[in-house]
């Protein structure tokens, strides 16, 4: 089964998701077990689309 990429919109939506738990004192690690993700590629997306 393939996967789907994503769009860059949508990744800045992750992003900011993995901000606001950030927030709610959450782990970066967490927040990216939570949405489905892995925490590289949260940051690989900080380094392509900033901060």
């Amino acid at each position: 089964m393939r996967r789907q990429r994503l769009t860059p919109e949508d990744s800045i939506g992750y992003l900011r998701t993995v901000e606001s738990e950030s927030g709610k004192r959450v782990s970066v690690q967490d927040a990216c077990r939570k949405l489905g993700i892995y925490e590289q590629t949260d940051y690989r997306w900080k380094r392509v689309y900033g901060d």
